[in-house]
């Protein structure tokens, strides 16, 4: 069991982690979670704020670790648009057409 000054040092860490988590800071909260995890290397809350980190898709290099499965890209399935000249400009002016 850590000492007094110590366990004040990581739940001090662990409202951090809590505070990043809720912002979905994942880079944050791994950083913190490690911090407390050197002062407790047993801490289990600190090891479950770690784990949801680590399944944060900005910190992962496989999708086979996250619950969530992300949308499919669509993007290559849609038509181009074309590109269209505007019609008419700010208070119904209409552009001239020179040539």
């Amino acid at each position: 069991m850590p000492s007094e000054r110590v366990q004040r040092q990581i739940d001090h860490l662990l409202d951090h982690i809590e505070a990043a988590a809720g912002s979905f800071d994942w880079s944050k909260v791994q950083e913190l979670a490690d911090g407390v995890l050197r002062l407790d290397p047993e801490n289990e809350e600190a090891k479950s704020f770690l784990n949801a980190a680590g399944r944060d898709t900005g910190l992962r290099n496989t999708a086979s670790s996250s619950p969530v499965k992300s949308a499919p890209d669509v993007s290559s399935q849609q038509e181009p648009r074309a590109a269209t000249q505007p019609t008419s400009f700010a208070n119904g002016r209409i552009p001239s057409r020179s040539s």
